[in-house]
């Protein structure tokens, strides 16, 4: 890609939206009507009326807890397994961990100048977090605290609820206990406060509304379990969210109108413009009037693009959430489902010759559909939670990824199996075919392995972070690897030598490698374009921004575009125009020169900062782990890297090919006599050399000789048809 084209991009297909799975938890702006919702699906949607706004977020766990400060700013998540505790900055759009590893349960409340947050365990401990310096105070203990809500008197006092039906109160600033208020005879579930009252709901079945002295106002009677309760001083009414039930109190009256639901469902909150918003128990959401009536429903929505294959310039085939495998049109807005599963399809793969459609899903099956006769043609049973498909480049074979036991399945196009093996100690997340024969896999051990097509182990490389999606060069310079930890990652192609690496902070999603000066790839909803000059990786822009993770990328040569399909089916395309580059190359960027130690670039776009890494001691061939490494053109360090290639070469053909001789009984000593006293003569030739090296200073200015191509490239390494 020129420097001189800019992206600009244009909606195809607007997304769908909704969340996955069943709301959690849903929380109201305190100024605006907007509210947030949190799901099973690891995301925080943000909502005006029944449009969806945003989506913030992209969690592989669901999010239980969910609160919007006073001040509108920012939105604390807690997350249900982990239960570890978010800050996000909604103008910043930048999000903060809380408290590291310490366990934070669903009761967190904030202050009413949204300075202070606090946070309890499950050991009954209470933090003050600061939302100013974003430091965690220190612990309280509070025993038997109980519910799903906190709240503030004023900027110091705090009020948790306890499973005896006392309120503690709590001097933030002195960290001590100041006084314990009875309330109800039983356990408090939830506790909400509003101007000047507060109002509270016990497992006794009662609800009280109490001044902030505590002085009881008004009781009412619960005829179910409650989940929570919320109230508005200006609506003048409380909504109580149940066991299948919503209690309205009118807080003048002492009032109450009672609806059933369907479901249980997520708690219950009413917005500025006194609507009352409700999770159904599925996907959906609810919203109500303030007597209760349902107004409309925000719906859900399953169909969901989890992986996309392009078919054509404007069809794609992708695999949905629905449990199904599509084809669609995005010029004419068909949708035709092909293969029907019963879980969740994770991958779909196109052989075109055949003109097949390949899905594998987490029901343990893999599904052959022919598209030219509409008909599915094969079931293939008992490949465990297929997690990754690929096709060789002969488009003779397949190979299937399975999460369930972390194997490997090689089958014919028609499916006839051919082999498998186990190759994993962990989830398989991306699997590739270099060439016919050597097949690529990576998984969240993070490591990369290289295999034959028999299952044997070629070579792998130990990285640190989870695999996510794997590329390479159609010319095989170099192998490109996309981590959960958001690094970039390009590898040389026969010595597995780390070259260049780039962090985006964001977990990388999909990678399209177009030749050896650009690449694609995509960090949960963002697309970036590499620029690549040799093994320097000379600028990376940031080019559209999606609704949701990007989960396809397709590259059209003329005219020069690309075609993003995101998780909700948004498609966007982009094009590229004569424009002033958007970000300066990399090498204006670094403004200092590397030393002798080795300097790890790691920056996002629109800041890098430079963190000099000592070198390591290993026994491997030394590599630097910057962003940049410089492979020099003289005669000394050529003829040393072609004696560490020649000795990577060598090792692989001792290791594969020698037993094979072996086995067919050819002798094979010729062979690695030959190879052996190659080495040795290139050793004893840059023995030589290194003595008669001149001296930087006695290095004379004088253009770079152009490098001929060593005849180790001649050796087919896999390149693509």
């Amino acid at each position: 890609m020129h420097g001189d084209l800019k992206p600009k991009t244009q909606i195809i297909i607007p997304g769908k939206t909704g969340h996955l799975f069943s709301v959690i938890r849903v929380a109201s702006f305190h100024h605006s009507p907007r509210f947030a919702s949190s799901s099973f699906d690891g995301t925080v949607r943000i909502w005006e009326g029944e449009q969806q706004e945003n989506v913030l977020f992209y969690f592989s766990e669901a999010i239980e807890g969910l609160e919007i400060t006073p001040d509108d700013e920012k939105i604390i998540v807690v997350l249900g397994d982990s239960s570890k505790a978010y800050l996000y900055n909604l103008k910043e759009e930048q999000l903060h961990e809380i408290g590291g590893d310490i366990a934070f349960r669903n009761l967190f409340g904030t202050n009413p100048s949204s300075t202070k947050v606090a946070l309890t365990t499950f050991d009954d401990d209470v933090y003050i977090y600061d939302l100013t310096t974003q430091k965690l105070g220190a612990r309280l203990f509070v025993e038997n605290v109980s519910g799903n809500s906190l709240i503030w008197i004023n900027n110091e006092k705090i009020c948790i609820p306890k499973r005896n039906g006392n309120v503690a109160i709590i001097n933030s600033e002195k960290r001590t206990i100041e006084q314990e208020v009875p309330v109800h005879d039983g356990l408090i579930v939830s506790i909400c406060r509003d101007g000047d009252n507060i109002v509270t709901v016990s497992e006794d079945g009662t609800g009280r509304i109490l001044d902030l002295d505590f002085k009881p106002l008004l009781g009412f009677k619960i005829d179910f379990t409650p989940i929570s309760v919320d109230y508005s001083a200006q609506a003048g009414i409380a909504a109580v969210a149940g066991e299948r039930k919503l209690l309205i109190v009118n807080t003048s009256t002492g009032d109450l109108l009672s609806h059933d639901q369907s479901l249980s469902g997520s708690n219950a909150v009413i917005t500025s413009d006194s609507k009352i918003i409700k999770g159904t128990g599925e996907r959906d959401i609810s919203i109500f009037t303030q007597t209760g009536e349902k107004s409309a429903q925000i719906d859900g929505r399953s169909h969901t693009a989890e992986f996309v294959s392009f078919l054509s310039e404007d069809v794609i085939v992708f695999a949905s959430g629905d449990n199904s495998v599509h084809k669609l049109s995005y010029s004419t807005r068909e949708d035709e489902p092909l293969a029907a599963h019963k879980e969740t399809v994770s991958s779909v793969l196109i052989i075109p010759s055949r003109k097949y459609v390949i899905a594998g899903a987490y029901d343990d099956t893999i599904s052959i559909y022919d598209i030219s006769n509409h008909k599915e043609v094969k079931r293939i049973k008992k490949v465990p939670l297929v997690t990754a498909l690929a096709g060789s480049p002969s488009e003779d074979i397949f190979i299937a990824a399975c999460g369930g036991d972390n194997t490997l399945h090689v089958f014919t196009a028609e499916g006839q199996k051919q082999t498998n093996w186990a190759a994993h100690d962990d989830f398989i997340s991306s699997v590739l075919f270099m060439n016919d024969e050597v097949i690529v896999s990576g998984a969240d051990d993070g490591i990369i392995k290289f295999w034959k097509r028999n299952g044997k182990l070629i070579s792998k490389i130990e990285t640190n972070s989870p695999i996510r999606s794997i590329g390479t060069t159609l010319e095989f310079d170099y192998n490109v690897t996309g981590h959960q930890n958001g690094d970039i990652i390009l590898w040389e192609k026969i010595s597995n030598r780390k070259i260049s690496s780039y962090n985006v902070s964001l977990p990388i999603q999909r990678i399209l490698v177009i030749d050896n000066s650009l690449l694609f790839f995509a960090a949960q909803n963002r697309l970036f374009q590499m620029g690549l000059d040799g093994r320097h990786i000379t600028d990376v822009q940031e080019v559209c921004r999606h609704t949701e993770p990007i989960r396809g990328i397709h590259w059209q040569a003329k005219p020069e575009k690309v075609i993003t399909v995101a998780h909700s089916i948004e498609i966007f395309e982009t094009a590229f125009v004569k424009a002033e580059l958007i970000s300066p190359p990399l090498e204006e960027l670094m403004t200092k020169e590397v030393d002798e130690a080795s300097t790890t670039v790691i920056f996002s776009p629109g800041e890098m900062e430079e963190e000099v890494v000592e070198p390591e001691t290993t026994t491997e061939v030394p590599v630097s782990t910057s962003t940049e490494v410089e492979i020099s053109t003289t005669d000394l360090e050529h003829l040393t890297k072609i004696s560490d290639y020649l000795e990577t070469i060598s090792q692989q053909i001792k290791e594969l090919v020698v037993p094979e001789l072996e086995s067919a009984e050819i002798d094979s000593s010729a062979l690695i006599k030959s190879l052996d006293e190659v080495q040795k003569d290139l050793k004893r030739r840059l023995e030589g050399q290194t003595e008669t090296q001149p001296k930087p200073e006695e290095l004379k200015e004088e253009p770079p000789p152009e490098e001929e191509k060593p005849d180790w490239t001649s050796i087919d390494w896999g390149k693509r048809r």
